[in-house]
């Protein structure tokens, strides 16, 4: 699914020579949320009650905050190397995740 999704958004900025990565990646979490509550309705998973809203800010904010930005660097990346290099340099992220966990 990652692979089909990087190479439609290489498509769509090369292609058509579309230059507004942030705008792929609001349509992209616009239609996640929405598609994410109806599998929770269809499996019966009931909604995450948060304690408080200062739980919810310190905990689900940062990650919305990170999640967004490694999207739109990675579709804005696209615009100036090749697939391939996309995909080596994704691919090597748990590396230098555990080598600067120490």
């Amino acid at each position: 699914c990652s692979i089909g999704l990087t190479l439609y958004n290489k498509w769509l900025f090369s292609i058509y020579d579309f230059k507004f990565p942030i705008i792929v990646t609001f349509v992209h979490m616009a239609l996640k949320a929405p598609f994410a509550r109806l599998a929770m309705r269809l499996f019966s998973i009931p909604p995450v009650r948060w304690a408080s809203s200062s739980q919810y800010l310190l905990v689900v904010v940062p990650v919305g905050v990170a999640t967004s930005l490694d999207v739109v660097l990675s579709n804005a990346s696209l615009q100036f190397i090749t697939v391939t290099v996309y995909t080596i340099v994704k691919s090597s992220v748990p590396v230098w995740i555990l080598l600067f966990s120490f």
